[in-house]
């Protein structure tokens, strides 16, 4: 509820009469308007509070337009064609246990002049309505409030619903809000901004709940309080920012069929799911469209991100997704990098927090593009496979639960991320592993210490060689003669790589790959016999055109 407003010199009657003379919008299906002109509380039913003498009936409009903070007590239950709003009201309707039924088409509007500031507080009842405008023309400011009340409205939401508008929508002590499609920052330069809070309290759309259609906007769901739709849409068009953000115990964001972060062209979008809260959906799409940037973050023990189907990310565009601080994230299968200039990136990071996947985890497979998964230190992911395409990396030393199957690039141990320098670690694979033609197994080499100044892969199935071996050293390394790095370990190895590049060592040493029955070690050897009589053999300068013609 706004601050009231300082008392003006004019007297009451010449004020209202000047709020009454301002040129409003046009009224709903042509019904009359009927004005409170008392700037003060009072009853809904009592005649003088009204202009004419007697309260808006059924096929009248309820107007409020003085600019004083006011509560209007309902002693009966009413029915209106409209309830309208506009100049720099701030109306509390306190419903007092009774319903308030509007019929028009645009059954609640809210700041229908340009630079106003409106307002309206429902309160302690329900009221049924078809579209309801909050922000209704361009240059307007509106608020809509609802506490321990239930709003209904068989058609639409929009907040706002102008160019150049800004609205606000509250709903708190257990109230609720439901709608057909609910648009927040709907038209172009809108701001939209709407909070959900408190157990109880909810916010349903029964098609789609839109956040930043082709303006400004955020959802916040928190504390307890619920948030659900068909089809949830951060970010829908070109011109649209849509952050939403679902926090706390209790707190829910359900989507019965798709939840799209970055859905539209050129859409900037983000989503946070943090301290215990729940999204649920059908599927999951970040980054849907082409040209949008997207981000997911899933934060702190007990929050949950659950997909009971397929999860993209990087559908078109790029689009990030993090699991971070114990949380959780679930899907049945998922996509990283799904379409051409499509780019999906998965962080799972510090201790407990879980990425479970039941069937296949696709990373950078074409035609796709560049993507990548790290698990951190004591993070985990659980999938039946994961794949890394030719244009996937895995890194990180976290648990992979699955059959891995490289076509890409492996990095066992921290990634340089955020500006740090890769770091020496243990990669972990609870499964099978297998190096495919075109995978890559990339080393970083520091020291002889496993885990800690060289790395480690560590597998607890069979490791299948293909694809090539890499590893990296700093420049100067000089290993001495016998030393020995083992870089893998597992239940059977077999198979040969296809190709190994490694560092160069200082004469006459050099590195060689030995291959048992359960490791890979690399060790520092002299050069052969055969490359040493190779180097030490003089060369017989070459002959040219010139040197043929001064021959005898």
């Amino acid at each position: 509820m706004q601050t009231q407003r300082p008392t003006r010199a004019a007297p009451l009657a010449s004020l209202a009469l000047a709020t009454l003379l301002q040129t409003p919008a046009p009224a709903q299906s042509g019904s009359p308007d009927i004005a409170w002109i008392v700037p003060a509380d009072g009853a809904f039913q009592a005649g003088a509070n009204w202009d004419g003498g007697s309260p808006p009936g059924p096929t009248q409009n309820a107007r409020f337009a003085l600019p004083l903070a006011h509560t209007v007590v309902f002693l009966n239950n009413a029915a209106n064609a409209a309830l309208r709003l506009d100049g720099d009201a701030n109306t509390t309707l306190n419903l007092a246990g009774r319903s308030y039924a509007l019929g028009a088409p645009t059954s609640i509007s809210i700041a229908e002049l340009p630079n106003a500031s409106t307002s309206l507080h429902i309160r302690n009842g329900a009221v049924a309505s078809q579209n309801i405008h909050v922000g209704a023309v361009e240059g307007s400011t509106g608020a809509l409030l609802i506490s321990a009340a239930a709003l209904t409205a068989s058609q639409d939401l929009f907040l706002p619903r102008a160019e150049h508008a800004s609205a606000t929508l509250g709903i708190a002590e257990g109230a609720s809000l439901s709608a057909r499609t609910i648009y927040l920052g709907f038209d172009d330069g809108s701001h939209g901004a709407a909070l959900v809070h408190g157990p109880g309290s909810t916010l349903a759309a029964s098609l789609d709940l839109i956040v930043g259609q082709f303006g400004d906007a955020t959802l916040e769901t928190l504390g307890g309080a619920r948030s659900s739709c068909q089809n949830f849409a951060v970010g829908r068009a070109a011109t649209s920012t849509g952050h939403a953000r679902v926090a706390g115990v209790g707190s829910e964001l359900f989507t019965i069929f798709k939840l799209s972060v970055g859905s539209g062209f050129g859409a900037g979008a983000s989503l946070e799911i943090a301290d215990g809260a729940a999204a649920r959906s059908l599927f999951g799409v970040v980054a849907e469209f082409q040209s949008s940037a997207a981000h997911v973050a899933i934060r702190g023990a007990g929050s949950l991100w659950d997909v009971e189907d397929a999860l993209y990310i990087g559908y078109r565009s790029s689009g990030s997704l993090s699991v971070e601080q114990g949380a959780r994230l679930e899907s049945r299968f998922a996509v990283l990098g799904r379409y051409s200039g499509g780019a999906g990136h998965v962080r799972v990071m510090h201790a407990g927090s879980r990425w479970h996947n039941e069937q296949r985890i696709d990373v950078g497979v074409p035609p796709g593009g560049a993507s990548s998964l790290y698990v951190d230190r004591d993070a985990s992911v659980h999938s039946a496979t994961v794949h890394i395409g030719p244009l996937g990396t895995l890194a990180g030393e976290g648990a992979i639960e699955a059959r891995v199957l490289n076509a890409g690039v492996h990095r066992p141990g921290p990634d340089a991320s955020n500006g740090a320098a890769a770091a020496p670690g243990v990669g972990v694979v609870l499964g099978d592993y297998a190096i495919l033609s075109g995978g890559a197994l990339e080393i970083d080499l520091q020291g002889e210490t496993p885990g800690v100044e060289h790395d480690l892969l560590a597998v607890a199935g069979a490791i299948t060689l293909g694809g090539e071996l890499r590893v990296f050293a700093p420049a100067g390394f000089d290993p001495p003669l016998g030393a020995a790095f083992r870089i893998a370990v597992a239940n059977s190895i077999d198979g040969r790589f296809h190709r190994i590049a490694l560092p160069e060592l200082p004469w006459p040493r050099r590195l060689t790959v030995e291959q048992g029955p359960d490791f890979l070690e690399l060790r520092c050897a002299l050069r052969s016999p055969t490359e040493l009589m190779d180097l030490l053999a003089p060369t017989e300068p070459a002959r040219g055109p010139l040197a043929a013609k001064q021959s005898p």
